[in-house]
């Protein structure tokens, strides 16, 4: 069903009168906004749910012990850059519930301390945010420690940081990028999720993950982050603000 619904709204893109409801006896209109169609799409959908279609590519949300199992992976993988970065992009994107998109464009300058708390605290903006299209849908996120170095946001940046400026390009506009064109933030998401979808085809890591029915994506990782908060207390309002 997701698959048609897709193809549904990249056909209804090119339509020229794409509001305009579809005239099945005189042919006229925008096809995609046809009855029949979501009709077949809403019956697809039931047959999804009571399993009687293709299975599902719908990615679950990562667990605990999965996400423990990368960070060790990452520890070994080739290049300073990779043992440090990768943790710490994997880090921010939890500690924020963000998408990977807006981890690779979160920029240099947007990372500072915190106006009301310096001593242990920092802030940034999610600019990237799909969800964001006013200035002021777009507030200052905090981010704080962890006592679990699994979760610390703080601990990953700081030693992501100090190899970075030890690398001498610690003037990248992009927090988690080395160039400073506007292809960065693709180049390095694309390097990220190749890197976590390769760590999480492993026998080492499938060890852990057979239990549990579903396979796993980058976006799993902001999953994982929403069901965390929700399970320890946040409220549904909390997380979506988040």
């Amino acid at each position: 069903a997701s698959g048609i619904s897709f193809c549904k709204k990249a056909i209804s893109y090119y339509m020229v009168d794409g509001s305009a409801q579809w005239n099945t006896q005189a042919q006229t209109g925008n096809p995609t906004m046809s009855k029949a169609v979501n009709k077949c799409i809403a019956e697809i959908k039931k047959h999804e749910v009571r399993k009687q279609g293709k299975k599902s590519n719908a990615k679950r949300d990562m667990k605990r012990a999965e996400f423990k199992k990368t960070l060790e992976q990452l520890r070994h993988v080739h290049g300073v850059t990779n043992q440090y970065k990768v943790p710490a992009m994997l880090k921010v994107q939890f500690h924020l519930i963000a998408r990977t998109d807006d981890i690779c464009n979160l920029e240099s300058a947007d990372l500072r301390e915190h106006e009301q708390f310096p001593e242990f605290a920092l802030q940034t903006k999610v600019a990237w945010s799909k969800n964001v299209n006013e200035e002021r849908e777009c507030p200052d996120q905090i981010i704080l420690g962890s006592n679990d170095p699994d979760f610390c946001a703080l601990l990953g940046l700081a030693g992501y940081l100090e190899s970075r400026f030890t690398e001498n390009w610690g003037n990248a506009r992009f927090l988690f990028g080395e160039r400073n064109d506007d292809d960065e933030p693709l180049r390095a998401n694309d390097n990220y999720c190749k890197l976590l979808n390769k760590l999480w085809k492993t026998s080492e890591f499938r060890e852990v993950s057979e239990e549990v029915r579903g396979g796993i994506g980058t976006h799993s990782i902001r999953k994982f982050a929403s069901t965390w908060a929700a399970e320890h207390g946040c409220t549904y309002t909390e997380v979506e603000i988040r």
